[in-house]
């Protein structure tokens, strides 16, 4: 078991209609947030309910070429096993980290995307890093960082879900379970 992600190969390459037009902004970094059925194709919605899953909602990060000033951060409060279906469509890298300093910071309060927890970058060592261009359930419960070297446009598009595990083992363990029976 990867501590970190599972690719996601029964998964489509690409998860949106075709009359969907990705977001582009002047900002480093923009984020948008979408009704999932509204714009995922139908290879996406299927496999969503075939695995038995309630889509949350899905957020779409766009980064201008050469942007890498993202906070590395985890989703929820400290400890809340969090997980995401990612798509980073461009020329990135998807990084994850480990705390050096045992002092955890506390959450910041984001409303309706709720907690996010940021890391100082001189208390954390880079563990590993994807460029995966396919779809990959992703730990964001452990600190974590996109970043677009390239010259192009980036956007990372995470899909969130309402069904909720005790910790990554066993989330990671539906996924694969479900890709096996599926397959």
């Amino acid at each position: 078991m990867n501590d970190l992600l599972l690719e996601l190969d029964d998964w489509p390459k690409y998860p949106f209609v075709d009359r969907f037009i990705l977001p582009t902004s002047e900002m480093p970094l923009c984020r948008k947030v979408y009704k999932p059925s509204l714009i995922l194709n139908q290879s996406v919605l299927r496999l969503i309910k075939e695995y038995g899953l309630i889509p949350e909602r899905l957020t779409i990060f766009h980064q201008r070429p050469g942007f890498t000033g993202e906070s590395i951060h985890t989703d929820g409060t400290p400890g809340d096993p969090r997980y995401a279906v990612n798509w980073m469509l461009g020329d990135s890298t998807f990084s994850w980290y480990r705390a050096v300093d045992k002092r955890i910071p506390p959450p910041t309060n984001l409303n309706t995307r709720g907690f996010i927890t940021v890391f100082d970058p001189t208390a954390v060592e880079k563990i590993y890093t994807t460029k995966s261009n396919g779809p990959f359930l992703a730990n964001i419960g452990v600190p974590h960082k996109g970043e677009n070297f390239g010259t192009g446009n980036r956007w990372a598009c995470s899909l969130r879900f309402y069904n909720r595990f005790p910790n990554w083992s066993a989330t990671y363990d539906f996924f694969k379970s479900k890709a096996l029976q599926l397959s």
